[in-house]
């Protein structure tokens, strides 16, 4: 009897893993980018081919390309003899190719402040990323690393700028900067003064008053005002008038200069209207009113009627004319007044080419 033993060896049943990894997580237009292969459960080293977008692309374990693009599919084939199972493995990489951006930053708000302002200032990156890096340099001084600088003892002259790190991965260059020249405007305090065109303002005068401004910029504004009242329309640099009586005026001017501390201005004078028009006598020998204060009617009362040429006029307060009344020649001539507001009004007789004056209060 012959006897023969042989070991029969069993091979459990397997499966080649193929592992396709990339270089980079991020990849940019240009960049060169290594797909390395890692292989398991085989017992023979394999064989590698890559098809890019199904086009044979190479042999080896690994992979490199410069000129990749967005949607490009990678694809690694691997053979290797496999008695227990299948003999070939695949692993696919789709790829995603970010373009490559131009970082920016800006400058925002004004590089001109007045002395002892705050100057503040913001950078506004582009193409940043999500966590974009500042530094503040003022002449060439690392003093902050927010998105925002503030300092208030910056001076006239000072070199300002920023620079900005980009975090995005395929920004080129990585960082960018901005820069500006400080400009501290000294602060001015405004002023003006008045100044008339007459020294000496007699009754019925039109006189011409000047607001001569200092440290108040190219265009300031003005409000006249009579009384401390403000007279409408009068917002020139100039207010001429006829005023019938001594009054205060004053102008107030709003400086346009852009560092004004404060920004308006005031002066007052009192004007002192003489009774220099050839008045021979005091107004009452010639014309009295009654009732005065009046209400609806005043009566002008003259002490003789041998004039046939008299003229009558009532002023406001502003020495706009609201009435007159040529050539009376009745000793007592009524005015109807109703329509006047209770305030001081001046009546003017002029007679023989001399002129008389008298207030007259309405209530």
């Amino acid at each position: 009897t012959v006897t023969d033993t042989s070991s029969v060896i069993v091979l459990p049943l397997t499966s080649p893993i193929v592992d396709v990894t990339i270089s980079d997580d991020t990849v940019c237009v240009g960049d060169t980018v290594i797909f390395t292969s890692t292989v398991s459960n085989v017992a023979i080293p394999p064989s590698y081919r890559w098809y890019l977008n199904g086009n044979f692309a190479g042999l080896n374990s690994t992979y490199s390309s410069y000129s990749l693009s967005s949607s490009d599919v990678l694809v690694l084939l691997i053979f290797t003899p496999n008695p227990c199972g299948p003999d070939s493995a695949t692993d696919t990489v789709s790829i995603v190719v970010n373009p490559i951006t131009s970082p920016g930053v800006s400058l925002i708000g004004s590089d001109t402040i007045c002395s002892g302002d705050t100057l503040s200032l913001s950078a506004a990156a582009i193409n940043g990323g999500v966590t974009p890096q500042f530094e503040w340099y003022v002449n060439g001084i690392l003093l902050g690393t927010d998105s925002v600088y503030s300092t208030s003892s910056i001076i006239n002259g000072d070199s300002l700028w920023v620079t900005m790190m980009s975090s995005d991965e395929c920004a080129s260059p990585d960082s960018t900067a901005d820069s500006t020249i400080i400009t501290v405007v000294p602060s001015v305090i405004p002023a003006v003064l008045i100044s008339a065109s007459e020294d000496t303002i007699c009754f019925g005068d039109q006189v011409v008053f000047v607001a001569l401004p200092l440290g108040a910029g190219a265009a300031p504004s003005y409000q006249w005002m009579l009384n401390s009242v403000p007279i409408p329309g009068a917002t020139n640099s100039t207010y001429t008038t006829t005023l019938p009586a001594s009054s205060i005026l004053s102008v107030l001017v709003t400086s346009s200069a852009a560092c004004a501390d404060p920004e308006f201005a005031e002066d007052t004078i009192t004007i002192v209207v003489e009774n220099c028009l050839g008045i021979d006598q005091p107004s009452l020998s010639v014309f009295s009113l009654h009732p005065n204060p009046a209400t609806d009617e005043v009566v002008v009362d003259f002490n003789s009627s041998g004039f046939s040429s008299r003229n009558i006029l009532i002023y406001d307060a502003l020495g706009r004319i609201l009435y007159q009344q040529m050539n009376v020649s009745d000793k007592n001539f009524h005015i109807d007044i109703s329509a006047f507001s209770p305030s001081i009004y001046f009546v003017k007789v002029i007679e023989a080419e001399k002129e008389y004056l008298q207030k007259l209060v309405v209530e």
